[in-house]
């Protein structure tokens, strides 16, 4: 499917290492299928501009007895960062999404619900190794390519992500998802990162 949509996909798939569940989630354990998970890096081709890093894994239909083309196939997503240039932190923050999102699913953190489009989802840090003022992921709907596609286990719908700052995540906090959505097209924040960037929000 990843060829049809997003066009060249690269060398290969960059797979979860455990120490992402052990290490940096803290968990006492893991499934071992979760290890089959892991990373595309899209290069620019007739398909996008952009260097764009995708999962796979999440929508494997672990546990269906059988294809069931009419719902969706394993946790019914994937996600998606788009970057001005290539870089390994893409790659590392999307497989940390991956192992999260995993996860969320898996009860692991109760009360809490899979990522969906417009959470915020706090990094602690620069999202890259090099200064930053992107310390912050938001979820925002694919824009460039399709919205879902259909697999013969299910449907896959994508999830784009894309950084921003600490005002940033906080103007989606008290208005809402979509007019960050707005204000970050507007800036040509959305749909790729820049690391670089300045923040959209206007300091006070």
């Amino acid at each position: 499917m990843y060829p049809d949509v997003f066009g060249d996909t690269g060398p290969g798939i960059f797979v979860l290492d455990p120490s992402i569940f052990v290490d940096t989630f803290k968990q006492e354990s893991f499934d071992p299928r979760w290890l089959f998970s892991g990373v595309f890096e899209s290069p620019p081709n007739d398909r996008h501009s952009s260097w764009l890093y995708v999962s796979s894994g999440l929508s494997n239909p672990w546990e269906d007895d059988a294809p069931d083309p009419t719902g969706v196939s394993g946790l019914g997503c994937e996600l998606v960062l788009e970057s001005v240039a290539r870089g390994e932190w893409a790659i590392r923050r999307v497989q940390h999404l991956v192992a999260f999102q995993t996860l969320l699913a898996c009860g692991r953190y109760p009360g809490r619900g899979l990522l969906d489009v417009h959470d915020r989802i706090p990094l602690r840090a620069p999202i890259t190794t090099e200064p930053s003022e992107l310390t912050w992921l938001f979820v925002a709907e694919p824009e460039g390519y399709p919205a879902s596609a259909q697999l013969p286990s299910g449907r896959v719908d994508f999830l784009h992500v894309v950084g921003i700052t600490e005002a940033e995540a906080g103007l989606a906090r008290e208005r809402g998802g979509a007019e960050l959505v707005e204000l970050l097209r507007r800036a040509g924040a959305l749909p790729v990162t820049d690391p670089a960037r300045a923040c959209t929000v206007a300091r006070r």
